[in-house]
């Protein structure tokens, strides 16, 4: 009878160890499965963090060549400007050099007169 009641012990440890076996092993499928869920979410977010990256490198390439395109115009612009300029000042001293003359033909002319 004792011999029986230690293999009946016995029997109920293997039982409870293969239980917590189990129980054991239900929770590490569970953490793996979690953590192939979060390693999916993260790859997922990486990929989603590359492609948004890819558009906004995209963007300011396109900003940056429209700001190129822009001082381009401004540098035509102010070529312009200076063109303008030059030819104020050249028409001013042709303008300058006529009255001069005009000056210089109405003082001879005086002379000759008188």
């Amino acid at each position: 009878a004792v011999h029986r009641a230690e293999i009946q012990n016995r029997e109920q440890e293997l039982a409870l160890e293969e239980d917590r076996q189990a129980q054991r092993d239900t929770t590490l499928n569970a953490r793996q499965s979690a953590l192939e869920e979060r390693e999916e979410k993260t790859v997922g977010r990486e990929e989603q963090l590359d492609k948004v990256e890819g558009q906004w490198k995209l963007q300011l390439q396109e900003v940056e060549l429209r700001l190129k395109h822009l001082r381009i115009q401004q540098s035509q612009i102010d070529n312009g400007k200076q063109e303008q300029d030059t030819m104020r000042q050249r028409l001013l001293l042709e303008h300058q050099s006529r009255q001069q003359q005009q000056l210089q033909y109405e003082e001879q002319w005086k002379r000759r007169i008188t």
